[in-house]
């Protein structure tokens, strides 16, 4: 699937592309599958970076499977994997989703002065 990566501006000058970028894509998993069980972690879907994990992008490639997502300067990403449940995560600033990831069409990413979302 496919995908765009935007900055989100909430002062009325409009959404800008972002034309750099890395994600980290675990897919098959729900953040309790990557995040020990931190109680103030069990209602969110959102979560502020890997650190929780205290797993490096190496260790979460080879223990899930996770594949990593470079951005093109046009803003656009390809992610190769299952469809199905996700945690994605953005490397070059931080912050991580959880989400499921469709069988076709295209999915975007927004960094925005509230962190990462994808959707």
């Amino acid at each position: 699937m496919t995908g765009k990566f935007q900055s989100v501006d909430d002062t009325g000058l409009g959404n800008h592309t972002m034309g750099e970028g890395t994600f980290l894509v675990v897919p098959g998993v729900v953040v309790q599958d990557v995040w020990p069980r931190v109680e103030k972690f069990k209602d969110l879907n959102v979560y502020p970076d890997l650190s929780p994990t205290g797993r490096d992008v190496n260790r979460a490639v080879r223990d899930f499977g996770a594949v990593v997502v470079e951005v093109q300067p046009n803003g656009r990403f390809r992610i190769n994997v299952a469809a199905g449940p996700a945690v994605v995560c953005l490397l070059t600033y931080s912050g991580c989703v959880e989400l499921t990831l469709p069988e076709s069409g295209s999915v975007n990413a927004y960094w925005s002065v509230g962190g990462f979302d994808m959707g």
